[in-house]
């Protein structure tokens, strides 16, 4: 490569960069820079984008058509494009006499197991984590640290823990806040075991660099629900009084208990309480109001 294709390379490159693009182009052949394509008849409808890789144009990724069901296209083995939303999609031949048209990510599925073991070992594509679209509606960075906690831990071979695949319970296992407190965007997530008999929460922390971390797992036994509350809800802390929490939180709770997880900044660690029902504090107010053998006197309550 000669210095002046070199310098020109260096340039474009660094202003992608400074653009904040959010997409970029990755080849793994046998033989550097040529791309390799499978025939494949694809068996349901799928969306088509147009890619602009020049940085000429505010928008790199665009909606181009759906690709009817039963189509047949030539398919980039060892070509996508990796978008944080989007997941790796996958270069089409000539489609429309265009050399920028890519598949959505899902059509890796129908792509024959041998040849995604030879051209991209290793890569966890987002259909093989999210069972339902309305998933794609969690923001790409943390999609990202989803993908790589679960290709860690290889749940998606093993499927020992997985997001639901039931539609009106989704919203039930995701909530969102600052949970630390530095203004950062937080994710607690529930998965569910394969036998369906346990859970697992985990927080997601992204940082103002965009840097996401895994700051908290804890196993359930059981399946639960989970919200969260901001900085200053009242909630029970240590003892029956209602505190206004000093963090964004997670409540986390099944038709028996719930409990409250707080970040404690001092010790830098997440905290659980046990949230109380109104019954048991009426309990509890009933049980100190009543005398004990042989006092005549009320015991006064705070409660």
């Amino acid at each position: 490569m000669s210095k002046k294709v070199l310098t020109i390379f260096v340039f474009v490159m660094l202003a992608l960069s400074l653009a904040g693009y959010r997409v970029y182009r990755y080849y793994i052949s046998r033989v550097p820079n040529k791309t390799e394509y499978q025939r494949l008849v694809v068996p349901v409808a799928l969306q088509l984008y147009e890619m602009d890789f020049t940085g000429a144009s505010d928008q790199p990724v665009k909606k181009y058509k759906i690709l009817p069901a039963n189509s047949v296209v030539w398919v980039a083995v060892n070509e996508w494009a990796s978008h944080d939303d989007l997941g790796d999609l996958r270069k089409l031949k000539d489609y429309d006499g265009k050399d920028n048209i890519y598949a959505e990510e899902i059509i890796g599925k129908y792509l024959p197991g041998s040849v995604l073991d030879a051209h991209g070992p290793g890569r966890l594509m987002y259909y093989q984590i999210f069972p339902l679209s309305v998933y794609k509606e969690i923001p790409g960075e943390i999609k990202r640290c989803i993908a790589a906690y679960f290709h860690e831990n290889d749940f998606q071979n093993t499927k020992e823990y997985q997001f639901t695949a039931i539609a009106d319970r989704v919203s039930k296992v995701i909530a969102y806040g600052d949970f630390t407190g530095d203004n950062g965007k937080d994710m607690a997530v529930l998965l569910e075991n394969k036998e369906k008999t346990g859970s697992k929460l985990v927080v997601f922390h992204v940082n103002e660099n965009k840097e996401c971390n895994v700051i908290f797992t804890t196993d359930l036994s059981g399946l639960f629900a989970i919200n969260s509350f901001k900085k200053g809800s009242r909630v029970f802390v240590d003892d029956y009084n209602l505190e206004k929490a000093p963090l964004d939180g997670i409540i986390i709770k099944d038709k028996e208990n719930k409990y409250a997880i707080i970040y404690d900044s001092e010790y830098k660690s997440f905290r659980q309480y046990y949230q109380y029902s109104d019954q048991e504090i009426n309990e509890l107010k009933h049980t100190q109001q009543e005398p004990e053998d042989g006092v005549t006197d009320t015991i006064e309550s705070s409660y």
